[in-house]
């Protein structure tokens, strides 16, 4: 009787800490995805003249996020150029990754292949178009 009593208890403990993780989990990938839709909803209403960390002016910020937003598509534009349109779609594809609990070595796959997605798209950009 004592053995079936511990291991009943074993698997509520078990089951618990997986619901614990998928929790976890869950948040994350909602993290991941709101932070999707605001970087991709800043970094569309950029506009130069917005107060941020590059330019000290005394106007409200036109960006659709706010100051918030005009300090964070000011930064990503600033240190890695139109590339920084890739940070949404790779933060969306994090969250999705995550969220079909596809493993780490899948998660990790998807941030490498979206770093050399970024900094290919950076270079090509840069060569391209003289003028940003």
């Amino acid at each position: 009787m004592k053995v079936t009593k511990k291991a009943s208890e074993s698997a509520a403990r078990s089951q618990s800490s997986r619901q614990g993780r998928n929790l976890r989990g869950e948040i994350l990938c909602i993290l991941l995805l709101g932070g999707a839709v605001f970087s991709a909803a800043a970094l569309f209403t950029y506009h130069p003249t917005d107060p941020s960390l590059f330019n000290a002016v005394n106007h409200a910020a036109r960006n659709a996020c706010g100051w918030v937003g005009a300090d964070l598509a000011s930064l990503l534009l600033q240190s890695v150029g139109l590339g920084a349109f890739v940070v949404p779609a790779a933060l969306a594809f994090l969250a999705a990754s995550l969220f079909q609990g596809e493993g780490t070595p899948r998660f990790v796959g998807t941030l490498t292949g979206m770093a050399v997605a970024l900094a290919a798209l950076t270079v090509f950009v840069s060569l391209q178009w003289q003028y940003w």
